[in-house]
């Protein structure tokens, strides 16, 4: 090899392990070879010598060390006493390298761990295993201590002697306390499920229940023992195994959550309870795992008073229909035989008699209507209709109605594949709320669109508008804003709700955009004909 340069008297190598360069006497310039087989000889014709013998020197080294605040890098001799300090090191522990060579190491140590001879045996390990891994506490110039991850390697000389031995050192203090943080705050919810009063649990991707609340238990009857550690689909044996495969396997898989999700348990007793599921997946931010959270709801009584009300419903309804039939009959003929006997106020009242059946009328139909859709009997008679000739039927009908200009704006002809008598119907819903909540307004347009895969079909009014909070109830049954109510307009609440459901049996879908005072528009789409 070269000659050294000025000033270097020591040749060492460095091995696999880090942190050689560091080895023999700290104040004698130590020239380092890089690699086995990389000879000094060859040296880059493009390297000066001098910066090549820089870059490989201790020198080099030694300022790479120095630049590391992170890390606290030192050696020490085989009897534990510290012969090198470098900048980290100080920023870790609290030593200035005048103060700490010649201490040995223990003095990095707590009271505890030297009684242990803790600094002892992980020298032993380093000797008998090449290196030694730990986290402990370590303490400070100050007394103060913290927790610090160590990797601690021999160091041995260019002859093969062992030398002493070299640490490297991270203080993981700023780690631990988010880590303590974030596992307090796993602690605090699972603690928040299990003391929870609404039945909650806690699953994990194998959907194994990690955590629940009493409540989780009782509503299943079983007990916690049986259930914690058992999958979603094993814990209570009278489970419907399949319709949770729907919710897990399916929903879940494509969807970050689900609401009201309903599914029948039978209990021990043979009694059945219908029970609605909220779930939602999360990601832990402890360990980075995914779970599942679910929220479950009996609403077994709901259901039952849910279905005396249909049954009422479906009863009155059909009850009135012919008693209000006959009224409207009988007072048809009234007022046909008294047109010219009667007096005035005889003929006045019996027009009114005659508005308020219609107004019975129309509400038994309602009911009706509301009765097949709750029971699943509320079907459609399709045929070819021409909906923009529709629209237009349905203007003629309502013009002498109302006062409104009801205007249309599309094409003149539009086939699509429907029941006539529902499309009419939902027309005139939305045509005469239309007019009904824009009293002021006097214009209603509607308007015909047309893409490769649906028709839309929209109603724009100009008057009282939907408020944002009050919107999310518009399609729900006996539906009424806080405003139409102040203003004692007429109504009960389900036009919108039947116009939506005959919708969505076409297949389409309903929706709006509304802006208090300024008006409201109504969409509803029917799929085009294939």
């Amino acid at each position: 090899m070269k000659t050294l340069p000025e000033g270097f008297h020591t040749f060492y190598k460095i091995t696999e392990e880090p942190l050689q360069m560091a080895c023999g006497n700290v104040e004698l310039p130590v020239l380092v070879d890089l690699s086995e087989g990389n000879h000094l000889s060859l040296i880059p014709p493009s390297v000066s010598v001098e910066d090549f013998y820089f870059r490989h020197s201790e020198d080099f080294f030694s300022q790479v060390l120095e630049s590391i605040d992170d890390y606290a890098v030192y050696t020490t001799n085989l009897e534990g006493e510290i012969n090198s300090w470098n900048a980290g090191a100080k920023h870790v522990l609290g030593y200035t390298e005048k103060e700490i060579i010649g201490s040995n190491v223990a003095v990095i140590y707590t009271a505890e761990d030297n009684r242990q001879e803790i600094p002892r045996l992980e020298f032993e390990e380093v000797v008998r295993a090449g290196h030694a891994v730990n986290e402990r506490y370590h303490v400070r110039k100050d007394g103060s201590q913290f927790w610090g991850s160590g990797l601690l390697f021999p160091l041995f000389d260019k002859q093969g002697n062992h030398r002493g031995y070299t640490k490297v050192m991270r203080n993981l203090a700023e780690k631990k306390v988010p880590e303590k943080q974030a596992l307090y705050a796993k602690a605090l919810s699972q603690n928040i499920i299990e003391t929870s009063r609404e039945p909650m649990a806690i699953l994990n991707k194998e959907l194994v229940i990690k955590a629940a609340s009493e409540s989780f238990f009782q509503l299943f009857q079983v007990t916690r023992k049986k259930a914690i550690k058992k999958s979603i689909y094993d814990f209570a044996p009278r489970l419907n195994r399949e319709r949770l495969k729907e919710l897990f396997e399916g929903i879940l898989t494509n969807e970050m959550s689900f609401i009201n999700f309903e599914f029948a348990y039978e209990l021990a007793d043979g009694s059945t309870r219908i029970m609605m599921i909220h779930s939602r997946k999360v990601v832990s931010f402890v360990d980075r795992v995914e779970l599942v959270i679910l929220s479950v709801e009996d609403i077994t009584q709901e259901r039952i008073l849910q279905q005396d009300k249909d049954d009422f419903i479906s009863i009155a309804s059909h009850e009135l229909k012919t008693p209000v039939t006959m009224i409207k009959a009988s007072a048809q003929i009234l007022e046909k035989e008294l047109k010219d006997a009667a007096s005035p106020l005889v003929i006045h009242y019996l027009k009114k008699l005659s508005e308020h059946v219609d107004k019975l009328v129309s509400l038994a139909a309602f009911l009706l209507d509301v009765s097949k859709i709750r029971t699943g009997r509320f079907s459609l008679q399709k045929e070819m209709l021409d909906l923009a000739d529709q629209i237009n039927e349905t203007i003629l009908d309502l013009l002498p109605v109302y006062h409104h200009t009801i205007s249309y704006e599309g094409p003149p002809t539009c086939m699509v594949n429907a029941d006539k008598a529902k499309i009419a119907q939902v027309l005139i819903n939305l045509v005469s709320n239309a007019v009904k909540y824009s009293p002021d307004a006097g214009q209603v347009i509607i308007r015909l669109f047309r893409d490769q895969e649906k028709l839309t079909v929209s109603v724009q009014d100009f008057g009282l508008g939907i408020s944002e909070e009050e919107q999310c109830n518009i399609f729900k049954r006996f539906s009424r804003t806080r405003v139409v109510c102040e203003k004692k307009i007429e109504g009960v609440g389900l036009g919108l709700y039947i116009s939506a459901e005959i919708i969505k049996l076409h297949g389409g879908q309903i929706w709006f955009e509304s802006k208090p005072n300024k008006g409201s528009t109504f969409f509803f789409s029917l799929p085009v004909i294939a």
